[in-house]
């Protein structure tokens, strides 16, 4: 009899229904990419620099987009336009693409070229010029005077960096970095040099390397300790859920805020953005995604994707295209480690809502007497009736509305797995039943 009931368990577990997001049948409806700009020149360049300034002139300067970075940029478009070419619209229009870019020039120029890898002219309406192969697509601010969703300049964010820099832990880390500050403030020529500037000596020799440009052999030798600083300077800048929301909470909200105007039935099908390094590490850290990424590599895409199944319950899948300095990467899933790779969009909202900016200009301001300035947060009790552009633009009482019919949905979704559970114990009850009888009938028969 136990090994009747050892066969049945395996039975029983063999048969019980497939709870995993994985298997859910869906359609995408919407996609948000957020991409960081192509390869560039060096913010700063040494004394001492074999590729300083009046090298990098030819592109434009420091800190410009390099043709690489520009073909970089227009092959990620194509991809892009590739790999979701069953689901995009082939052709632009205002009403299904939008895009968004901060106030820089390597990521202005880097949003042109992605926008005509993906979009090229389609019918000969688009082709405004017999020699010109290119559409033109118009590219928001970011930083817009009205509604901006990042800001230049974020006093409150600077005094944390600057609390966290009086800390004794940062007092710790900047004194195992003394001999390597030394060693590179020789061999750079810039006296000046301390542990809160080494990355831009790190950024130096990134570009470098993205630009297929040798290393001078000290750089080459120094490369891993001066990745190890840049990461922990990274962390102090933006390693914490406060830190980064000053930073990219205001992003973060407007994807939100552009999902859920699909799921209230805009036309709108791709939302693209183009921010620069630190907002993307922010971004990633209010995500709190199954991995780690301490610098951002040129022409990287983080992916929102918009889903729907058969009951019209919605789920956010998220992707990452990540570019190393030889060569492009796929397109591959990560996860918030707060939900499933396919995340319900209740769960994905009540997580990251209270992780969002509302007001951006007003909540990074820093008060003269030393205090951060009262602010009006997305989750003060008064934010679902604060009469201000951005509450204005997201509907937030439909977001209520929508957010509890969601998870009505997701109740009804679990009844229907539970009442399938039920009719298979059912099953397996009458299965074990009827071996009990035959196996009674049998032992009777023998007697």
């Amino acid at each position: 009899m136990n090994n009747l009931i050892t066969i049945l368990q395996f039975i029983f577990l063999g048969l019980m229904p497939r709870l995993s997001n994985q298997q859910i049948n869906t359609n995408i409806i919407h996609v948000t990419i957020v991409n960081y700009h192509g390869s560039r020149a060096p913010l700063w360049s040494y004394p001492t620099d074999p590729y300083g300034e009046s090298y990098w002139a030819r592109y434009g300067g420091l800190g410009q987009i390099t043709p690489k970075g520009l073909l970089q940029s227009y092959n990620l478009g194509q991809y892009i336009k590739n790999y979701y070419s069953t689901y995009l619209t082939p052709s632009y229009s205002p009403q299904r693409v939008s895009a968004t870019s901060v106030d820089s020039d390597p990521a202005l120029v880097s949003t042109n070229a992605f926008l005509a890898g993906m979009f090229p002219p389609s019918n000969s309406d688009q082709l405004w010029s017999p020699t010109v192969s290119w559409f033109p697509i118009p590219v928001h601010p970011a930083e817009s005077i009205y509604n901006p969703i990042v800001k230049k300049d974020c006093p409150k964010h600077k005094q944390l960096v600057k609390e966290s820099m009086n800390s004794e832990d940062f007092k710790e880390t900047e004194s195992k970095y003394m001999d390597l500050v030394t060693n590179i403030s020789g061999f750079t020529g810039s006296p000046s040099l301390n542990f809160n500037n080494l990355s831009h000596v790190f950024d130096n020799a990134y570009a470098k390397l993205s630009s297929n440009l040798p290393l001078e052999l000290w750089l080459s030798e120094h490369l891993k300790n001066l990745t190890d600083a840049n990461n922990k300077l990274l962390e102090l800048k933006y390693g914490s859920m406060e830190k980064s929301r000053l930073i990219a909470g205001g992003i973060l909200l407007d994807i939100i805020k552009n999902i859920r105007d699909k799921m209230n039935g805009t036309q709108n099908e791709i939302q693209v953005y183009s921010f620069l390094d630190f907002h993307l590490i922010s971004l990633f850290e209010l995500l709190d995604l199954n991995f780690n990424m301490t610098y951002i590599p040129f022409g990287t895409s983080l992916i929102f994707e918009l889903r729907k199944d058969t009951d019209d319950l919605h789920y956010i899948n998220i992707m990452l295209k990540s570019n190393n300095v030889s060569e492009p990467t796929s397109i591959n899933p990560v996860k918030m480690n707060e939900c499933d790779q396919l995340c319900n969009f209740g769960n994905f909202f009540d997580i990251l809502i209270r992780r969002t900016m509302n007001d951006v200009t007003k909540e990074c301001s820093w008060d003269e007497s030393g205090s951060m300035a009262t602010t009006d947060s997305i989750f003060n009790t008064n934010f679902f009736s604060t009469p201000c552009p951005t509450v204005n633009e997201m509907n937030m009482t439909s977001f209520t509305e929508d957010q509890i019919r969601d998870k009505d949905n997701t109740i009804m979704e679990l009844n229907r797995l539970e009442i399938s559970l039920i009719i298979t114990v059912s099953i397996l009850s009458l299965i074990v039943f009827a071996l009990l009888i035959s196996f009674g009938l049998y032992a009777y028969k023998k007697k």
